[in-house]
């Protein structure tokens, strides 16, 4: 009988602790990145018509998407959605130029879109926010002349079908941190566009874009 009491106090004490401890931090916080993209089920990026709908939507790893294009969707540029809480979000890239405007909101394709944007090749936000990306060789799109990525408009002509871009995100848990808590890698490839200026090869409108590696 004793030792049954004991096993009866035993359970009774592992319910209770069960009331008093917080899963809440159990839960891993994610890094969710969300490209402006097309439709599930368009195959053909040039076929687009003002039918076809876009929105914002989380990128699986290893799972390649079709972005809307670069101008004509209501918004510049390839357009990203970045969420982490409680983090700090940096995003760089070589080859892709980046901006960010007021309140981190999406590139519109209006006026007040272009204000107070700032652009570079590595930017930052906190928590969550939109960023714009302009691979500099081949987009078609609005962007800022620098004299090293982009000396000139000639120099857009170096974009051909199937080039690839990369760009890095880390999350860290302060400004100022050494090391990161998430690390991730996009990829984006230039695709055909069969009517931006006659057909010309160099430049696009359309890039797909893939989560290459999350840690």
């Amino acid at each position: 009988m004793r030792y049954f009491i004991l096993f009866l106090c035993s359970i009774i004490c592992i319910i209770s602790l069960n009331f008093f401890i917080d899963t809440s931090e159990d839960v891993e916080r994610k890094l969710i990145i969300s490209p402006y993209v097309f439709e599930e089920g368009v195959t053909d990026p040039n076929e687009w018509d003002d039918n076809t709908q876009f929105s914002f939507e989380p990128l699986e790893l290893n799972e390649a998407r079709l972005m809307a294009p670069t101008s004509g969707a209501g918004m510049w540029n390839l357009n990203i959605l970045f969420e982490y809480e409680d983090g700090v979000i940096e995003v760089t890239s070589e080859d892709v130029q980046i901006s960010v405007g007021a309140n981190a909101r999406p590139f519109y394709d209006t006026e007040e879109g272009h204000k107070g944007r700032s652009y570079g090749y590595s930017k930052y936000i906190n928590d969550s926010g939109y960023m714009a990306f302009y691979p500099t060789g081949g987009c078609y799109g609005y962007h800022e002349i620098d004299d090293i990525k982009i000396p000139s408009l000639s120099s857009q002509e170096a974009g051909y079908p199937g080039k690839e871009y990369d760009i890095t995100v880390k999350v860290y848990k302060n400004p100022g941190d050494e090391w990161p808590i998430v690390t991730a890698t996009l990829k984006l490839v230039q695709l055909e566009d069969k009517k931006l200026w006659g057909g010309t090869s160099e430049q696009s409108r359309y890039y797909s874009i893939e989560l290459t590696s999350y840690e």
